[in-house]
């Protein structure tokens, strides 16, 4: 199909437009004076430090237990799980023997939501010990 032959009332009306055009200012962005590097490794004080932080919230899991199990004054338990580049924990495992517990889902749970600061390398693998006991 051909065009429209244009018309002298359109082009008017299109020139007229063009003559009133004002020209809108560029604002000029610069880039940022530097990004970030991030690390290719995280240290161990900044891993502690994370798990220091939650530190409550691994007590709240055993205090949850021993309301469902008063006869465990004390577990020793290994929370092993990965950093992974990202600051989010992936494989969390905890000792076979607290398998279906309480204690056990509700540390999973907990772990899963830490978040460590991002970085370039490879996952981190991590085995933190923690002893649980009651003070009578």
């Amino acid at each position: 199909p051909s065009a429209a032959p244009k018309t002298e009332a359109a082009t008017g009306a299109l020139a007229a437009l063009d003559r009133g055009r004002v020209e809108a200012p560029v604002e000029k962005v610069e880039a940022p004076a530097e990004v970030e590097e991030l690390p290719d490794t995280l240290e161990q004080r900044t891993i502690s430090g994370v798990i220091k932080t939650n530190k409550r919230g691994v007590e709240g899991c055993y205090q949850r237990q021993l309301k469902r199990d008063p006869t465990m004054r004390q577990a020793s338990i290994k929370l092993r799980f990965n950093i992974e580049r990202t600051g989010q924990t992936s494989n969390v495992v905890l000792d076979e023997k607290y398998k279906g517990t309480e204690l056990a889902a509700c540390l999973e749970r907990l772990v899963r939501r830490w978040r460590f600061p991002a970085f370039k390398g490879e996952a981190i693998p991590v085995e933190y010990p923690v002893l649980f006991h009651t003070s009578l």
